[in-house]
């Protein structure tokens, strides 16, 4: 669980750019977070914000007549963005250029190499970047990425399938029908739904992206994604891979198995827990490899498995945005909030968080690539630092876990 800053550091005070419903969720996590305060807000979007938030929610919030008025806010610390995918780069860059702190919805960008520039301008103006994957914030996935990196129990992770789809109803398929709307999200169901299937993989190997190859199952006129299954590689040799299948076609799914040496990890809802005071994931061991888990002419499987339950662990989005205000406010040389997250100083703690965003991005936009091209296997574009990177992450993690 996040612990609050020192009594000396005010709350982050944070400024929406953009209204999609996620705003909602940030302003009601925030409300339980000492360390967040929702605190402005542009007067374009009061009317979408008081569709959804109570009148006292509504009174608390500064209204700017513009965004660009809301990066201009003294008070405003960093920035939340839910602007449509193609407005998310110039967005992003200006709140770095104006010295705000940057958490942006998932995707990043509607390119790697807008990704690319978001993060290097975020690094020279000395803010904060992180993308708004919410899951990887909840103690349950931190419970299961521990089974995963036992490496004496669990083996190596040999492959990971993920499932995510959403049964899109006929409005929202018509919406993304037009070209106003494929211009303004292009990733189509790759953009967030995809998304996340990548961040899991990405998680569980903690390794390099290597490349990727997809497939339609669905699209619509404008050529938009709604159905897309394909397998991303990760490794310097490109010998571990994330099976996937994304859609906005089928009914709602967030399923994710890890296939260890000696053991298979399961969660039927790693998105979003179904119950929000027990969530739960599966655990089936093997006997060693040695022993058939296969005996007799029944061909009965040897196994145990295990449920593991996390109650009532603190809600995910709050989580996200405590450690989004260790990133935002730890001062150059103070490395009190890195050390809590078990990262070796600040500058690494931000750099791998940004880091994480835009291989991310690299996964996605080769998928949309390898789409467009028959689903031809690609190699994914790479940061030159990425080698270090991860193995400092790899470090990090045996840190918290051992």
């Amino acid at each position: 669980m996040a612990e609050m800053l020192p009594e000396d550091h005010a709350p982050l005070r944070l400024g929406l750019i953009g209204c999609l419903p996620h705003s909602i969720g940030i302003i009601d996590a925030a409300r339980s977070s000492p360390n967040i305060e929702v605190y402005a807000a542009a007067s374009c979007d009061r009317g979408e914000l008081e569709q959804w938030l109570e009148p006292a929610d509504i009174d608390r919030l500064v209204f700017c007549d513009s965004y660009n008025e809301v990066l201009k806010t003294k008070e405003v610390d960093a920035v939340f963005i839910s602007l449509p995918t193609s407005k998310r780069h110039k967005w992003c860059v200006a709140a770095a250029q104006m010295h705000k702190h940057v958490l942006v919805e998932k995707p990043l960008a509607a390119e790697w190499s807008e990704a690319v520039e978001i993060r290097d301008i975020c690094a020279r103006e000395d803010v904060a970047l992180m993308d708004a994957s919410t899951f990887c914030h909840h103690a349950r996935t931190k419970q299961m990425l521990e089974q995963c990196a036992a490496e004496r129990s669990f083996g190596e992770v040999r492959r990971v399938e993920c499932a995510v789809t959403l049964n899109g109803t006929q409005d929202f398929l018509r919406g993304c029908g037009g070209k106003d709307a494929a211009a303004a999200d292009p990733l189509g169901c790759l953009g967030e739904l995809g998304w996340s299937a990548c961040r899991a993989g990405l998680m569980l190997y903690c390794d390099r992206p290597h490349s990727c190859r997809a497939y339609f199952a669905d699209s619509n006129d404008e050529g938009l994604p709604l159905d897309v299954s394909g397998v991303c590689f990760f490794g310097p040799d490109g010998t571990k891979p994330l099976h996937f299948h994304c859609s906005y076609v089928h009914p709602f799914q967030q399923k994710l198995t890890v296939l260890g040496d000696n053991k298979i990890v399961t969660c039927d809802d790693f998105l979003y827990p179904k119950n929000k005071a027990d969530a739960t994931f599966s655990v089936e061991a093997f006997p060693p490899c040695a022993v058939s888990p296969l005996i007799d002419l029944d061909s009965v499987v040897v196994s145990t498995s295990n449920e593991t339950h996390v109650f009532n662990a603190p809600c995910q989005r709050k989580e996200m945005l405590d450690l989004f205000a260790d990133l935002a406010l730890s001062a150059p040389g103070d490395d009190l909030q890195a050390h809590k997250h078990g990262y070796e100083d600040r500058d690494t703690f931000r750099r791998i968080v940004a880091d994480e965003a835009v291989h991310t991005q690299a996964l996605v936009t080769t998928l949309v690539e390898s789409l467009r091209s028959d689903g031809a296997l690609l190699e994914c574009p790479q940061l030159s630092e990425a080698p270090s990177a991860f193995e400092e992450e790899r470090a990090s993690k045996r840190s918290r876990f051992d």
